[in-house]
């Protein structure tokens, strides 16, 4: 769901749905509802299961609404909805996950948690790639993302409870608010920084992989490549970390993204594509996971 519109858009400028300036729109819909949801969450005081399960499930509704709604605004405001519950599930799923993690000392785990998305990515990827193949239209590829992140909602309900009480702990935690530092500010900007960096080739990939190449057989393959080296590298990297700290490991992995957002404007071909595909693919949930972990570790209990 978080990802689903970065490969059905090939689909729906082949089906003159949106053109590249009206896909940025939309792009920009969805980074700015995460932005507002993450800013939410500073300010929710709910259990952070409860959190994900509402964010979960209205990624999964919007999703399926995207393959019903007719007009682009409402795309935009069905877009901006999911970005709000797309933080949220991020935020909220790390917090609680690095939680458990941190309290059974199996921190170095971590990776299994962010390798979660570059599996929703990759499944995503395949799905889109076999409607493709069958000329499927965009449509039935929203709802069908829709349903198939519902699916797995519902699967993990009952997971999502607290049974030690430290859920509640940690709600109680973040009711004590948090003075925003120097290095915590700092944190922020470079954490900013990667989001800029990352965005471009996370949303345009496919499409740009479709200008060199129409066979979605080819083009289509860039944004499984993009997931499953998401989910491979965070597996690398959690035990990476325990060597070089969470710092050096984030600044390597900007400079590794660095190189992969460049690749497609020095070697503007399918194979630049594709190495875009694998070096961003593989650095920006890695980011996110040193990210988050030194968030944890600067901010301590708040």
């Amino acid at each position: 769901g978080r990802f689903a519109f970065t490969p059905i858009l090939p689909m729906m400028q082949q089906e003159a749905a949106v053109s590249v300036a009206k896909g940025g729109w939309l792009a920009s819909a969805n980074y700015l509802g995460y932005l507002l949801g993450a800013l939410s969450a500073v300010t929710l005081r709910v259990r952070a299961t409860t959190a994900i399960r509402a964010g979960l499930v209205a990624i999964g509704l919007v999703t399926v609404g995207m393959g019903l709604a007719q007009s682009f605004t409402a795309w935009l405001v069905l877009r901006a909805l999911a970005g709000v519950g797309s933080a949220w599930v991020l935020i909220f799923a790390s917090a609680w996950a690095l939680g458990k993690l941190s309290a059974a000392r199996r921190s170095g785990l971590s990776g299994t948690v962010f390798a979660g998305v570059g599996t929703g990515i990759s499944v995503a990827g395949v799905f889109c790639l076999a409607l493709m193949q069958w000329s499927v239209g965009s449509p039935r590829a929203w709802q069908g993302l829709g349903v198939i992140a519902l699916v797995a909602t519902t699967a993990i309900w009952r997971i999502l409870r607290d049974h030690d009480g430290n859920d509640k702990q940690s709600r109680r935690q973040t009711d004590h608010g948090y003075r925003l530092d120097f290095d915590s500010a700092r944190l922020v900007l470079c954490y900013g920084a990667f989001g800029f960096g990352y965005i471009i080739p996370a949303t345009f990939v496919p499409a740009m992989a479709r200008q060199f190449v129409k066979d979605p057989l080819v083009f289509g393959w860039s944004w499984p490549i993009f997931g499953i080296a998401a989910a491979l590298s965070t597996l690398l990297a959690a035990a990476g970390t325990r060597f070089i700290g969470n710092r050096r490991l984030w600044a390597l992995s900007h400079l590794v993204m660095a190189l992969g957002v460049s690749a497609p404007v020095v070697w503007p071909t399918i194979a630049g594509i594709m190495v875009a595909a694998l070096l961003v693919g593989g650095t920006f949930m890695v980011n996110t996971m040193s990210g988050m972990q030194e968030a944890q570790s600067v901010g301590g209990p708040q």
